[in-house]
């Protein structure tokens, strides 16, 4: 039996990807380049839940081939996060290790479009609609009521964790991928439910606004590590500002996690995905 559902869901994602991937192939500034990744983690996250209805070789294939171009979108924008830090820090001193930084960029953006160039010079997104239309599996929105609930419990489990004031930042960005994940299949049986979801998906958008803030100035920490042989004094102040800041960041995610997302909320949600009102 073929998965209508799981088929529709992917040439959707594959489109959106096909789309901003040519957007940045032509101008590859920081919206085109975040872009390209979210549309990338998407569409890798549906091939992830519909393993079993996709054909295996042929979604490892083309994960394989993703995982490439998100790497290198990946490099840019941390690049691109430092540059707009730095900028917000009103540091003294930055212009030189800002342009140091932009060095970098324009030649990690000249890598990016290659790896676009070259994608696209083989086909490969037609290939992938080809192999794609191909799904099988069972009804999804039985899928949804065996899963969803799951994921769920162990999201607040997890939540809890990074939420606690002995958590590490290790173990915070590790809940961060796995709310962005939660997130995206959601999104991906979200017309099963209508608009219940709405609600979830607001908060999951919140949890990672403020887990992104975050991650923002701890990699751009780890980043700035690369270019301190050559400014170090700059890299010094930076640094402290960067750790001050993800403590604030860090703070008001704590607040939202135990406002907004308490033990009464972990039944709310389960309860919603294991309805029986899915169309």
């Amino acid at each position: 039996m073929k998965n209508e559902f799981a088929v529709q869901q992917a040439t959707k994602l594959l489109d959106d990807l096909s789309k901003e991937m040519g957007k940045a192939a032509k101008h590859p500034d920081p919206d085109a380049i975040h872009d390209v990744r979210v549309a990338i983690r998407r569409l890798r996250q549906c091939l992830d839940v519909f393993s079993a209805a996709f054909p295996g070789p042929a979604a490892q294939k083309i994960d394989r081939r993703l995982a490439k171009v998100l790497n290198a979108a990946g490099e840019l924008r941390n690049l691109d996060i430092a540059i707009e830090l730095l900028k917000e820090s009103r540091l003294p001193r930055t212009a030189g290790l800002s342009r140091r930084i932009r060095t970098d960029r324009t030649k990690g953006a000249k890598e990016f479009t290659r790896i676009l160039a070259k994608l696209d010079d083989g086909g490969v997104p037609k290939e992938w609609r080809a192999r794609l239309s191909k799904a099988s599996g069972s009804d999804p929105a039985a899928m949804a009521q065996k899963i969803l609930p799951s994921l769920a419990s162990d999201f607040f489990d997890a939540g809890r964790a990074a939420a606690d004031p002995a958590a590490k930042p290790k173990a915070m960005h590790k809940f961060r991928i796995r709310a962005k994940k939660f997130r995206y299949t959601l999104e991906l049986f979200a017309p099963l439910y209508g608009l219940a979801l709405d609600p979830q998906l607001r908060a999951l958008r919140t949890v990672q606004k403020h887990l992104g803030a975050i991650n923002d100035c701890v990699a751009t920490n780890d980043l700035l590590e690369e270019y301190k042989k050559h400014e170090e004094p700059v890299v010094k102040d930076a640094t402290k500002r960067l750790l001050q800041s993800a403590a604030s960041q860090t703070r008001n995610f704590r607040r939202y996690w135990h406002k907004t997302l308490g033990p009464e909320q972990k039944t709310v949600w389960i309860e919603t995905l294991k309805s029986k009102q899915i169309t």
